[in-house]
């Protein structure tokens, strides 16, 4: 059954970056309400400094494509004001997207317009730990949701939405409460990388670097 905090509408947003973690190329956001997806829509941005080949690889977005467009400065408030609109956030990977955002409006001295906000990357995880795969269109093809068009900001946003309404409607211990599942959520964020670091460990890869947990937390909790 989808928790009364989930009927309220909720914003989930995406972004796409011309570099790795940086500077947003395109973002996208994704309307959900009475548990139902409503609508989505967003825009590339003109990024101010070059595309990284690496990314393009992935989201296959171009300097010709975003010539015409605004850079992120130019949109700044518009975004801002989508994102302080709404009470729910919902990013798959939040981390990345918040960083991201937030270096951006850091640029322009102003803060991200923080929210209480649910992360469906860490549930995947808790509930499909031994999944091959932990991507959004793993999540997406657990659950059963047709996802076209993997790495563009809209259909990202929307798909994300969609998993989190599907996990919801399928399984008993999802949270019931938006406030104690804040304080829960930043405990998996640190036990769930506490694993990841020893697995990596373990078979001599690369060691990764810590989430900001500080993203995962919200003023009321605790």
């Amino acid at each position: 059954m989808t928790p009364d905090f989930l009927k309220d509408s909720f914003l989930v947003f995406d972004t796409e970056t011309a570099q790795l973690g940086d500077h947003v190329c395109e973002i996208g956001f994704s309307l959900f309400k009475g548990g139902q997806f409503v609508r989505e829509w967003g825009t590339y941005v003109k990024p101010v400094v070059p595309f990284d080949p690496e990314g393009q690889k992935v989201h296959h977005i171009t300097e010709r494509d975003v010539e015409e467009y605004p850079t992120f400065a130019q949109v700044a408030d518009y975004i801002y004001n989508v994102l302080n609109s709404y009470g729910l956030h919902v990013a798959y990977n939040y981390d990345y997207d918040r960083t991201v955002l937030t270096k951006e409006f850091g640029r322009l001295g102003r803060p991200f317009p923080v929210r209480p906000m649910i992360d469906p990357f860490i549930l995947f995880k808790k509930w499909n730990k031994y999944n091959k795969g932990k991507k959004l269109t793993d999540a997406d093809a657990k659950y059963g949701i047709q996802y076209v068009g993997a790495h563009r900001a809209c259909n990202d946003a929307t798909a994300c939405g969609k998993v989190l309404i599907k996990m919801a409607a399928t399984r008993m211990d999802f949270p019931k409460s938006i406030d104690k599942y804040v304080i829960d959520q930043r405990k998996l964020v640190e036990e769930q990388f506490v694993d990841f670091y020893e697995y990596m460990q373990k078979v001599g890869r690369d060691l990764p670097t810590p989430p900001n947990y500080k993203h995962y937390e919200f003023p009321y909790a605790g």
